[in-house]
């Protein structure tokens, strides 16, 4: 049975199975740095107009000069709005690609998981937690590891699927026959 991934909720990948590495994409992610990168951004204004009045009061006292140069001046501003609106929208841009294009590589894995997928019974062997922090926030994410066929893979789960395991318990399990390593509990809530 496949659980449906909204938006909301992470997105896993398990890459070659092997190392059981998990990369984490949240949405909450994704608008974090791009509101750090917004405000960033909108610094940029009030310091070109810091700068734009400290050109013209050093090019005040010369005033012959002030007639040649202003216009430069004014040139170098609005090639410096220009260009730093054009990096804020590539690098948005960019970001939204590299986001989009790893989320439908997760669905895409998931898809395969659930029509080529064969189902079996794993052994829980650990299950952990790991506490993740910055500046505004705090989560933690919990991870259950299990064995069947003589291979072993962790998964991150949710905390109600991690509440209602434990070590040495039986679970069903979800994984490719010709890469025995990508798997997930078909059962997870």
């Amino acid at each position: 049975m496949f659980h449906h991934v909204s938006p909301t909720q992470q997105v896993r990948e398990n890459y070659a199975g092997a190392t059981g590495y998990t990369k984490e994409l949240t949405l909450r992610s994704i608008v974090v740095h791009a509101a750090l990168f917004a405000l960033a951004f909108s610094l940029i204004i009030p310091v070109g107009a810091v700068l734009w009045r400290w050109l013209q009061d050093i090019l005040h006292p010369l005033e012959a000069l002030r007639v040649l140069f202003e216009p430069l001046v004014l040139l170098a501003f609005v090639f410096f709005l220009v260009f730093s609106s054009v990096f804020y929208i590539g690098v948005t841009l960019l970001v939204w690609l590299v986001s989009n294009s790893t989320w439908q590589a997760a669905q895409a894995s998931a898809e395969v998981l659930d029509q080529q997928g064969a189902v079996t019974q794993a052994v829980i062997i650990d299950r952990w937690t790991a506490t993740f922090a910055n500046a505004h926030d705090q989560w933690t994410s919990h991870y259950l590891a299990y064995t069947y066929g003589g291979y072993a893979v962790r998964q991150q789960v949710s905390s109600k699927t991690y509440r209602a395991s434990s070590v040495g318990m039986t679970v069903r399990v979800r994984y490719l026959p010709s890469n025995p390593l990508v798997a997930r509990l078909e059962d997870a809530h």
